[in-house]
């Protein structure tokens, strides 16, 4: 039975023997090395807590940010993937494996599923008109020639990439535009900045400002490009 409960009075007040001692939590000293109150006490638990908690949110966003990076490059090779596949198709056919094709592609829907899931999503604005992705793409040439009535998307060596929607990658594209002379000139590339198109002109002018969006991602488009 408790010490309190032995006094003779049941409802007896309290005594400082009741009580014990405790230190203060060194947080919670005060400048001069005495107590704080309980209020200044209490708030400084408070925010001792707030800043664990503001720390690991931090550590949460940057761990997310770095997960949905990942997801947009893994999109851009799951594009590239689904154009092999494209042109893979007659000689796995010539080859006896076209249900391996057909295999991998069902493997590469299911990836494409999987980043549309979580908002990623990637797309080949092949075919195109220039006015309709002026601003999701970056020119890196210009093909101009009697097949091309219009200005359009004539290769896109990467995809556009769009996380909730919003684009973060520009698509890396070669874009076709009509021949000075339709009836001599064959199909020929003019790299991006070519004055021999003032249509091709303002097409460079409007993604200029997109170029920077990219960053390093540039040169390797080009260079497979060229190899291409």
């Amino acid at each position: 039975m408790s010490s309190s409960a032995e006094r003779s009075g049941a409802h007896e007040p309290l005594d400082w023997d009741d009580f014990a001692e405790r230190p203060a939590p060194r947080e919670a000293a005060g400048r001069d090395g005495g107590d704080l109150p309980p209020d200044r006490e209490l708030a400084a638990v408070l925010q001792r807590f707030w800043s664990d908690v503001a720390e690991e949110r931090n550590k949460a966003h940057a761990e997310a940010a770095g997960t949905r990076e990942a997801a947009v490059e893994l999109a851009i090779h799951v594009a590239r993937l689904e154009s092999l596949l494209a042109e893979a198709v007659e000689p796995l056919e010539a080859a006896g494996k076209r249900n391996l094709g057909r295999r991998l592609a069902v493997v590469c829907k299911q990836m494409q599923t999987q980043l549309a899931q979580i908002g990623v999503e990637a797309t080949d604005p092949t075919g195109e008109p220039f006015d309709a992705v002026a601003d999701e793409v970056d020119v890196l040439r210009w093909r101009h020639g009697a097949q091309y009535p219009a200005e359009v998307v004539a290769q896109a060596l990467e995809p556009v990439v769009r996380d909730r929607g919003v684009v973060v990658r520009l698509a890396q594209v070669v874009m076709g535009a009509p021949a000075t002379d339709p009836a001599t000139d064959p199909a020929t590339d003019q790299p991006a900045g070519s004055t021999q198109d003032t249509q091709s002109m303002r097409g460079i002018q409007n993604t200029q400002g997109h170029e920077g969006a990219r960053g390093g991602a540039v040169e390797p488009a080009r260079e497979r490009e060229q190899q291409e």
